[in-house]
């Protein structure tokens, strides 16, 4: 075992999957901030027919491409929190 001394942590989120509330989302926003992600891949949920998520109660379109606005435009990259800041090594 090594350490990797400068690891970039990245993440997908999905803004807007059935069902989501705003406290949900309130809370996911929240912790990514803390995160600070070195990377986000933020896109609104879509709609994927034959999967159990297409029959749930959707989110508005409006409100998803909203929310994921509102997560690119505050982002993950403030930094501590619950989940470690990037730049210290980790072992491998």
């Amino acid at each position: 075992n090594g350490a990797f001394r400068r690891p970039a942590i990245t993440t997908d989120l999905i803004a807007g999957f059935p069902g989501e509330t705003e406290e949900e989302f309130a809370a996911t926003l929240d912790f990514i901030r803390s995160c600070g992600f070195a990377e986000m891949h933020i896109f609104p949920y879509s709609i994927r027919p034959g999967t159990p998520a297409a029959e749930m109660e959707q989110v508005p379109r409006a409100v998803k491409e909203a929310r994921a606005a509102r997560a690119a435009g505050g982002g993950g990259r403030a930094g501590g929190g619950a989940c470690p800041a990037p730049g210290g090594p980790f072992s491998v």
